[in-house]
């Protein structure tokens, strides 16, 4: 089995509270990147000790210039930004990582489209 550990990014912990109080969702219950932290650490302690990758979204969200704006709509969820970056992320550990089900490595299991021919 192919496994990588992607632990969460980090929080925008005033837009997030922000934005929960303005909807009518209470305080945004204490979400912090403080409380973020411990449970990043154990997924990072836990793909150690399987032998599995870590796609560290956590830490490349916060070295991200203006993350807060470019890679969270609301303070937790990504942005299109967000999805950008983790889709760049998780192609590089792919092919960097799991080569063997690289793009372009795994087998065809139906036709190509070039190859069906159209009966009319």
């Amino acid at each position: 089995a192919h496994v990588l550990v992607l632990p969460p990014p980090a929080v925008d912990e005033a837009t997030f509270r922000a934005f929960c109080e303005k909807t009518g969702r209470g305080d945004g219950d204490g979400r912090s990147n403080e409380r973020l932290a411990p449970y990043v650490d154990a997924a990072k302690a836990v793909a150690v000790q399987c032998g599995a990758h870590v796609v560290d979204l956590n830490a490349r969200s916060l070295s991200f210039p203006a993350w807060q704006q470019r890679l969270l709509s609301d303070g937790l969820h990504l942005s299109g930004g967000g999805n950008q970056l983790l889709f760049e992320l998780l192609t590089d550990a792919i092919c960097n990582h799991l080569v063997d089900v690289a793009p372009g490595r795994l087998p065809w299991h139906l036709p190509r489209w070039n190859d069906v021919r159209v009966l009319v």
